[in-house]
């Protein structure tokens, strides 16, 4: 049986990872000390150093030789255009749609076929969110009870924590009536905060 081009670069990677040494930083900086300069890359504001991890000439290359199997360019370009990336939903997934000006113009494609308009969809929803969370704060929006509210609590588990927490925290000001976030513990620890600070 032969191997795809991804099994391959998969198969160099994980050989690479069984050098001795491979995973010793130190090492790297000691034999190396213009690392730094050749293992970062920064655009936009943002710096990416890959000089802090067990990266080498060697494993940049396989790395961005299994991207290039893996047709990660190509899938960025569909993802960026609005395609359907997502086969289980079928549905296009924009998040960069969720940064951007409204004047973006995003568009999404749909499953029966033609676009919808992606940036305007995400103004829509983001300001039903700005709506609600001022309703709770001015006590418009209320609880069962007809009290307002005064606790936000957040149950998340795993990987759904992160967009309740969020949510949550977005709820609580220092202005709003609600007292400091309260969280149960979760399965698996996250390391945030309790509370917002």
């Amino acid at each position: 049986m032969t191997l795809s081009a991804r099994e391959t670069a998969w198969a160099r990677i994980h050989s690479l990872a069984q050098r001795p040494g491979a995973g010793s930083i130190r090492t790297l900086f000691d034999a190396d000390p213009e690392r730094f300069q050749r293992f970062h890359r920064k655009a936009c504001g943002i710096l990416l150093d890959m000089s802090k991890t067990s990266i080498d000439s060697e494993v940049l290359a396989a790395l961005l030789e299994l991207a290039q199997a893996s047709q990660v360019t190509a899938r960025r370009d569909a993802m960026a255009a609005g395609q359907i990336v997502n086969q289980t939903e079928q549905r296009a997934v924009l998040h960069m749609a969720l940064r951007a000006p409204r004047s973006a113009g995003f568009r999404a494609a749909l499953p029966e076929g033609g676009y919808e308009d992606a940036s305007a969809s995400v103004e829509e929803t983001l300001e039903r969110m700005r709506q609600f969370t001022r309703a709770i704060h001015t006590g418009d929006i209320r609880g069962a009870t007809g009290e307002t509210f005064t606790d936000v609590i957040n149950i998340g588990i795993g990987g759904s924590d992160l967009g309740p927490f969020m949510a949550s925290r977005a709820l609580w000001t220092v202005r709003s009536p609600m007292r400091p976030l309260y969280r149960p513990m979760p399965t698996r620890t996250t390391g945030r905060p309790s509370a917002p600070g």
